[in-house]
């Protein structure tokens, strides 16, 4: 839930420019070390078997099955902000 948060940050954030006519070079890309979060979000079918769904999920899966946004798979070996967030070994 934490990942759907920060996309419609992104996608407010996008909002507030363009309506100060500040031209995006390019689509914004959002990247996740999670594979199902990845999933969940490209595939509405996946939807179906969640008990509690929230409204921003249906929202940010409009966002990205319209291309407005693009969320990408980055592995967890390669994520570079896991050094800030889990602790270095002994």
């Amino acid at each position: 839930m934490s990942f759907v948060h920060a996309i419609a940050e992104v996608i407010w954030i996008e909002s507030l420019l363009k309506e100060l006519h500040v031209q995006l070079a390019r689509k914004t890309t959002l990247w996740c070390d999670n594979s199902s979060t990845v999933a969940m979000l490209a595939n509405s079918i996946l939807h179906s078997k969640f008990k509690h769904v929230e409204l921003d999920l249906f929202f940010v899966h409009e966002k990205v099955a319209t291309c407005q946004l693009v969320v990408g798979y980055v592995p967890a070996q390669d994520q570079v902000a896991d050094v800030l967030m889990k602790p270095l070994p002994a």
